[in-house]
């Protein structure tokens, strides 16, 4: 990280400057920016004058021995510059102190100098004011302005009706899912209730009541903008990388749920990127294409990345192969299911575990993982899917480095504000965990994102065994207090190949998804009953009206087979009796 000041040095006939590189603790990332111009005058000449963005630490200059604050105080003599150090001050050299003679009163001179001072503290009064207000993890003293998200959130969620948002980049609401009108206080009852995207909607309301402090984040506009996250960090890194290191790895001891010791860490675009550009560095290393396994139900984009690219990967049912020679994606907890079936090939050369899941916000940790390559991701830790961030724990750094040809190649690396925004969530949730969150936004004492989300998806679960609880149409397959529902469907118009699941249940008005075999398995359909609440109550009421249909159905078909088959056996006899008379039986 460095921060460039200007000194300019004043002289009857021109100003010449240089600059000078401070470089800050790598690992240190803004929560203030203060823009400072100071102006030194000997005997009312303009000597220098410095302007300097930086958070508030004391800078010491190497040449001259000054130490100042960010905040322009002045703790020892201002060091004087000679303009013929502008090569080595450009390339890292020192600054020279040099002796400026007493120079004449020049009227214009005094004038320009007063209105740069002016000018200055506007700007720095200006600048101060906007970041105490949006800074993160810095709260206003100010009870007038909004110091959080959170005091813009909840008078858009009245406005919207409690059913809708107001977002800063917009005027109007948003209404959530089936809901409609100009303050969303209508209900569509004939929408289709969309539980097919695996948005992790459960965690917003969480977000919207307590989530404010160290995880809003404004992001200034000089933030990091050239090309150059890095996408690869070793265990010795420094900068932005080291510091999502850092955090990524005080998350999981905190969790319990992977070891970190010794892993390079790859950062992409969510856990779809990683494990593409996984198989691509795989392939690089091992000098083929293999075979990419993944057992059924299986997220359907798996088979897609093995047939994307014949180079890379190339896609297989058979679980029969050589070990060697072929890479296998486990998941555990399994989506849709949420079980841990065991590799199919556990002697496989590579192994990627998927483990977007293993989170205490809906299983019991009880094993910390340490396989070669683990998987993990924002969106389904946080519910944070449009920061787009997903990251791998790497043994084989091998393998680490030869991602950085695929990542580079699609996206020329992260987006470095959305990896400063998952370092900010990462961190605020590290300080959930260890009770440490300063902020009067967190959740009580001992709660966290993980402890809250725990609790509402259990009882979501409890809800949803109710309305299953005895159904014989459609079965629930999945274990509690997973992410999605995996429902079989066994009604006849299903099983006799007339309509796919999904089509059965959009005749309700539900939207699911995978329900025409793309996860490997037909007859099936997965449900997402991690939605916001209000979607999660159009669920239940739908599912209950469909569940409830379908069994009156079953039993007036049970009635008409028992009547139909009555009037069979009726006509059988007649019509026998009838021959009989006839032949004389």
């Amino acid at each position: 990280v460095e921060w460039w000041s200007r000194y300019c040095r004043h002289t009857d006939s021109s100003c010449s400057c240089v600059s000078l590189s401070l470089p800050l603790a790598p690992t240190q990332l803004p929560t203030e920016i203060v823009t400072v111009t100071l102006l030194y005058s000997r005997n009312s000449s303009v000597i220098a004058v410095r302007t300097m963005s930086s958070t508030t630490p004391i800078f010491t200059d190497r040449s001259a021995g000054g130490t100042y604050s960010s905040l322009g105080a002045m703790h020892s003599q201002p060091p004087l510059f000679n303009s013929a150090a502008d090569d080595d001050t450009e390339h890292g050299g020192d600054l020279h102190e040099q002796a400026l003679e007493p120079q004449p009163f020049v009227w214009w001179q005094f004038l320009v100098s007063g209105f740069a001072v002016g000018v200055a503290l506007t700007a720095a009064i200006a600048v101060g004011v906007f970041l105490a207000v949006y800074a993160p993890g810095e709260s206003s003293s100010s009870t007038e302005a909004p110091n959080t998200f959170l005091e813009l959130v909840r008078p858009s969620l009245d406005e919207c009706s409690g059913s809708g948002l107001i977002y800063p980049d917009s005027s109007a609401c948003e209404c959530f899912e089936c809901f409609k009108g100009k303050t969303c206080a209508t209900l569509d009852t004939e929408c289709i209730v969309d539980v097919g995207v695996g948005n992790a909607a459960i965690f917003y309301s969480f977000y919207e009541q307590y989530w404010g402090g160290g995880a809003s984040i404004a992001v200034p506009a000089w933030y990091r903008p050239s090309y150059g996250m890095p996408q690869v960090v070793p265990p010795f890194a420094i900068g932005l990388g080291a510091a999502l290191a850092d955090a990524i790895r005080e998350l999981h001891a905190n969790v319990g749920n992977a070891v970190t010791d010794g892993y390079s860490i790859v950062y992409a675009d969510g856990a779809t990127q990683v494990i593409r550009a996984l198989l691509y560095a795989i392939a690089q290393v091992d000098g083929e294409a293999k075979p990419l396994y993944a057992r059924p139900p299986f997220y359907p984009a798996f088979r897609g990345w093995g047939n994307e690219n014949p180079i890379i990967a190339s896609w297989t049912d058979e679980t029969d192969l050589n070990t060697t020679a072929v890479t296998e994606i486990v998941t555990h907890p399994s989506n849709p299911v949420g079980d841990y079936p065991p590799p199919v090939y556990p002697d496989a050369q590579r192994v990627i575990y998927d483990l977007v899941y293993y989170w205490p916000h809906s299983v019991e940790i009880t094993t910390m993982y340490n396989e070669s390559i683990m998987v993990f991701s924002l969106s389904k830790m946080t519910g944070h899917s449009s920061t787009r961030f997903g990251w791998a724990l790497v043994r084989d750094e091998d393998i680490a480095y030869k991602t950085i040809g695929f990542l580079h190649g699609e996206t020329f690396g992260n987006s470095a504000p959305g990896s400063y925004q998952a370092l900010s969530i990462i961190r605020d949730l590290n300080a959930q965990l260890t009770g440490t969150a300063p902020s009067e936004y967190e959740p009580p004492k001992g709660e966290s994102l993980f402890s809250v989300t725990q609790e509402k998806l259990s009882d979501r679960w409890d809800t949803i065994l109710d309305v299953f609880e005895g159904q014989q149409n459609f079965v629930l397959s999945s274990e509690r207090n997973t992410f999605y529902g995996w429902v079989q469907c066994n009604v006849s118009s299903v099983l006799s190949g007339n309509m796919t699941c999904e089509e059965a249940f959009l005749a309700y008005k539900i939207q699911g998804n995978y329900g025409n075999g793309e996860m490997g398995v037909d007859g099936y359909i997965r449900l997402n009953f991690v939605t916001r609440d209000s979607t999660f109550d159009i669920l239940v009421q739908r599912l209950t009206e469909m569940f409830k249909d379908y069994s009156d159905r079953f039993e007036e078909h049970l009635g008409n087979s028992e009547r139909l088959g009555g009037l069979s056996n009726q006509a059988v006899k007649r019509r026998t009796h009838d021959q009989g008379k006839e032949t004389g039986a």
